[in-house]
């Protein structure tokens, strides 16, 4: 023990004088003035440290995205909270916001009341039922047309007026209630249900039953006249609430931990009012202020927090969550994948310390230096690029993220943990260099050419897994989440775009190696940048190849990702024009037009549910009548929904019967040239069609609904068989936004029956989306990197650079030639890296999509769209950054002197 004691004293003490000795005490500072080794150093580490950091940041900015986003699709009531107050003898309706304590994560909090009562002018045989609404703001919502504000009166619509003949001049009486009148207002209209101040109330303005007869008129009051009728009309529903929305930007632990204040489980809940009582709900998700004897003690805390506050923010925060874990499982693996690419550019920073380095490694070898203590002087020296390095790319991830991720909040947590991996990444960086060094000073084993590995097929290899990748989109399944249940990603089904770059790059690299011998030969007759370039290539073919292989990845995935999600926002949003026919779809009351200003792009179709076909089994279908005159000018269309054009089409709907044959297209079933079908109304109309196309001629058409087989004939040909229906939809194309404000403005009674965003729920698909951002953005990480390999590339051949080129020009060749030479250098690799990447990532993208379909029970099928402007600017960038390298390398060859070149032997 005394012996194997004072062996390892004798080894710290050897140790620690080793590191007392000028190499390693003025190590730190030797490569202050040598920017070629520290900058590639430097870079590479940024690149390691970005790719690490970024995943916390953009995990953490792809919540809070998901929480934004579900709350911008929702009525602000709905992700908010809402606090019932009690009417009755004895109500708290003056009682201050309930919701102070937790004002930083909801507000601006609004009180209303609504009353259900009737309203009389000066001739009470016209009386009108009405809501009597309060809300805090309401005058400064609607348009007023006379009046002013005055202390306990209340403001009717101009329907209202109409129907009472009550108004300022006239007055009013309310359940009962004398009641002064302080000016009119226009009418809520349709429009105004999607307005966030006014959607909590919905229920009424929506337009009523099958006729769409307009709903009560709504007389808006203050608060005190609002209280003073509360207690003394007569009414069939007296209700009052504070409300609170949701504030802007919260994180997911944000929303998380306000679920759990709002179920009493928090720092605030002995300031909160409810919290003093039990949690009892109702178990229809009726208000907890209706009698007790349906009440019962919510079964969990997010459970309370729905039916008590009427909210889906429990659900919120669930799915955010679940979106955040989903996207987690499919950007770690693509960061580590963009962390082994860094650190492999680290050890090539490492191999070029060891070229600087080389005869100093060679006499402290000769000294008795081990090579542990040879990796500690590289570590040392590198040690201030190495900790910059990591720094930067920490910045560089949070940077990125907060410009060009879902969102810029990012939770603090979230940046300590980035800080965190950021130190990981330095110590694995140190490691690394370590290693490398290590194992040059030990066997000189680094770097060394292995002949044998040449010629193994590693291609072969990848493309199987490839393949397996591929087979995987298959099992991975519509990319769709349901519920809280964010959708699954598939690892190795999202390593499809990488793996088949990978293989196409090796087969191309396999190429380019056997190809470079002959175009060695034949080069020798072309001009003499060109021979020059060649050599150059030939002579270090690893390091050109290298480069093609990186540029490729790079810009092949970030033009893959691009491609991807440009394509699948253009297909959603193709589905859902399909599902809906058009840009917009409403219901207008019979007799009524729509505005002049949007006849021109609008048509009618008549909707018939109960309908059926002989295929020859009865088969159940949607009926639509259409008129052909106007159908094409407001349909959306797109080439891949049939083998026919539009035009052609409706051209033979618009045909006269013949025989008594209706002239039908039915689409989503085979049926046969001549079919009985029968639509139930009253009754049941029976009549014959002549199908005018087969299934694999249409696959889809506008209007068609999802999952269910389709009939579309001419209005007129039903109109003849005495069929009518009261459900009639119109169908307008242009800008929602500018159509809604024009029937808004035209006092236009209508009722959206759908939307896009009903069709096509956009956080349903968020996790792919934002797996296939976090895949775009780690790629212009790796644009570092190419830009960090051009550089190493060019100082590690430095020496031999200067050298030939003083050679060459005793020989006759000029700067200009030279620098040529070094253009088409770069060019052999990145140019060609980069074009060959763009190309791979548009077919890797036309596979994938074949796989990929977001509803596949409506159509199109997904369209390829390729970020065309992207793709063009990456290739472009590309010759820009190989002739900024050429001029860069030829400014410092014309810089260096050749003797003092040999004289440092560097």
């Amino acid at each position: 023990m005394d012996a194997r004691a004072g062996s390892w004293g004798a080894r710290a003490r050897a140790a620690l004088d080793t590191l007392g000795s000028a190499p390693w005490r003025r190590a730190p500072w030797l490569l202050r003035r040598r920017p070629g080794v520290l900058l590639p150093a430097a870079g590479a580490c940024a690149v390691l440290a970005a790719s690490l950091a970024s995943v916390p940041l953009f995990l953490s900015s792809a919540g809070t995205e998901a929480v934004a986003l579900q709350a911008a699709e929702r009525c602000p009531r709905d992700t908010g909270a809402t606090y019932r107050i009690p009417p009755g003898p004895g109500s708290p309706l003056g009682t201050p916001d309930p919701f102070t304590p937790l004002t930083d994560d909801l507000g601006p909090s609004i009180q209303w009341g609504r009353i259900e009562t009737s309203l009389a002018g000066p001739d009470p045989s016209r009386a009108t039922d009405v809501v009597v609404l309060f809300r805090e703001g309401a005058l400064d919502h609607v348009d007023r047309l006379e009046g002013s504000a005055q202390p306990g009166a209340v403001w009717l619509s101009d329907r209202a007026m109409a129907l009472t003949g009550a108004g300022p001049g006239a007055g009013a009486t309310l359940g009962g209630v004398p009641t002064p009148v302080a000016g009119v207002y226009r009418e809520l209209v349709a429009g105004t249900i999607s307005n966030p101040f006014w959607c909590a109330h919905r229920p009424d303005l929506l337009l009523r039953g099958t006729d769409l007869e307009p709903p009560p008129p709504v007389v808006i009051a203050d608060r005190e006249t609002w209280f003073s009728l509360a207690g003394s009309a007569d009414s069939v529903v007296v209700e009052a609430a504070w409300e609170a929305p949701l504030r802007d930007d919260l994180t997911v632990t944000e929303v998380r931990g306000l679920v759990e204040e709002l179920a009493c489980d928090g720092s605030e809940a002995a300031d909160l009012g409810w919290c003093t009582r039990p949690p009892l709900v109702e178990g229809n998700n009726a208000p907890t202020w209706t009698p007790d004897d349906g009440l019962i003690e919510a079964p969990d805390a997010a459970t309370f927090v729905e039916r008590y506050f009427e909210t889906s923010l429990p659900f919120v925060a669930d799915r955010a969550r679940g979106i955040q874990v989903e996207v987690g499982g499919g950007v770690w693996p693509v960061a580590v994948l963009a962390t082994l690419a860094g650190a492999g550019l680290v050890a090539a920073t490492a191999l070029l310390w060891c070229d600087r380095r080389q005869r100093e490694i060679a006499l402290l070898t000769v000294r008795g230096s081990t090579p542990t203590a040879v990796a500690l002087k590289a570590v040392l020296e590198l040690s201030g690029a190495l900790v910059i390095g990591s720094a930067a790319g920490v910045v560089l991830a949070y940077g990125l993220v907060v410009e060009v991720g879902p969102s810029p909040t990012l939770e603090p947590a979230a940046v300590g943990r980035a800080l965190w991996v950021g130190a990981v990444a330095l110590l694995l960086s140190t490691l690394v260099v370590a290693s490398v060094v290590g194992l040059r000073a030990k066997t000189g084993l680094v770097g060394r050419r292995r002949t044998g590995f040449r010629f193994v097929p590693w291609e072969i290899a990848l493309g199987l897994l490839t393949a397996v990748s591929f087979a995987r989109l298959d099992e991975w399944g519509v990319p769709v989440s349901r519920g809280a249940t964010a959708s699954r990603i598939d690892v190795l089904g999202l390593m499809f775009p990488v793996l088949f770059l990978a293989t196409m790059v090796a087969v191309v690299a396999r190429v380019l190696g056997l190809a470079l011998g002959p175009l060695r030969a034949i080069s020798r007759d072309w001009p003499s940048s060109l021979f020059l370039a060649v050599r150059r290539v030939a002579r270090y073919r690893a390091a050109a190849i290298g480069m093609v292989a990186a540029s490729a990845l790079a810009t092949g995935v970030f033009g893959y990702a691009a491609t991807i999600q440009r394509s699948m926002d253009a297909t959603l949003e193709a589905k859902a024009l399909v599902y809906l026919g058009s840009d917009v779809v409403v219901r207008v009351p019979e007799g009524e037009q729509v505005p002049d200003g949007l006849a021109g792009r609008s048509t009618t179709v008549d909707l018939y549910s109960s309908a059926w076909v002989e295929t020859p089994r009865r088969q159940q279908v949607n009926v639509f009548a259409i008129d052909p005159t106007t159908f094409a000018r407001a349909a959306y269309w797109d080439a891949s929904l049939a083998s026919s054009s539009l035009e052609e089409i409706l051209e033979q709907l618009a045909a006269p019967p013949t025989d008594g044959r209706v002239p039908a297209l039915v689409v989503g079933i085979d049926v046969p040239a001549v079919a009985d079908a029968g639509i139930v109304t009253v009754g049941t109309t029976g009549f014959e069609i002549a199908a005018i196309a087969d299934t694999d001629e249409v696959q889809a058409f506008p209007g068609m609904r999802r999952g269910s087989p389709a009939m579309f004939l001419a209005a007129s040909a039903l109109e003849d068989l005495g069929i009518s229906t009261p459900f009639h939809e119109t169908r307008i194309r242009g800008d929602r936004a500018e159509i809604l404000t024009t029937l808004d403005e035209t006092r236009t009674s209508y009722e959206e029956t759908t939307t896009a965003t009903g069709v096509v729920d956009s956080v349903s698909f968020l996790t792919v989306a934002q797996t296939f951002g976090f895949m775009r953005s780690l790629a212009v990480a790796c644009t570092l990197l190419v830009t960090g390999g051009i550089a190493v590339y060019f100082d590690a051949r430095r020496r031999a650079r200067v050298l030939g080129h003083a050679f060459a020009r005793r020989m006759g060749l000029t700067r200009r030639q030279h620098r040529q030479a070094l253009l088409a250098e770069v060019l052999a690799g990145v140019g060609v890296g980069c074009w060959l990447g763009l190309v791979v990532a548009v077919v890797g993208a036309r596979v994938a999509l074949q796989r990929i379909d977001p509803l596949p029970l409506v159509r199109p099928d997904p369209l390829l769209r390729p970020a065309t402007g992207l793709l063009l600017g990456l290739g472009l960038a590309a010759l820009v950054v190989a002739w900024v390298a050429a001029a860069i390398a030829q400014w410092v060859t014309d810089r260096d002197d050749p003797v003092e070149v040999l004289r440092g032997g560097t």
